[in-house]
């Protein structure tokens, strides 16, 4: 299908927003959306500096921003205009 993504007009065969990611080579992304086989244990769970960082991105669907939680169900449609967005901070 054709999609638009971040302005540039591009075919795929991405059901969701999560395979979308996928196919962009984002993956990593999506860490936080399936939540663990096993909870995890020990210091590296109490502590945040602890834990592997994930890429910090925002994905947009037409104008409306769409929450992570989202990002495995949303269903793209022929010409959706997708924006992914890296997060950056700063003051």
């Amino acid at each position: 299908m054709k999609l638009i993504i971040n302005g540039q007009s591009r075919e795929s065969q991405a059901r969701t927003l999560a395979d979308l990611l996928k196919a962009e080579g984002r993956a990593q992304a999506l860490q936080d959306c399936v939540p663990p086989i096993t909870p995890p244990r020990g210091p590296s769970h109490d502590d945040p500096a602890a834990r592997p960082a994930r890429p910090r991105i925002a994905l947009a669907r037409n104008g409306a921003l769409v929450r992570r939680a989202d990002w495995l169900s949303v269903r793209l449609a022929e010409g959706d205009v997708i924006e992914i967005v890296k997060a950056v901070g700063g003051g």
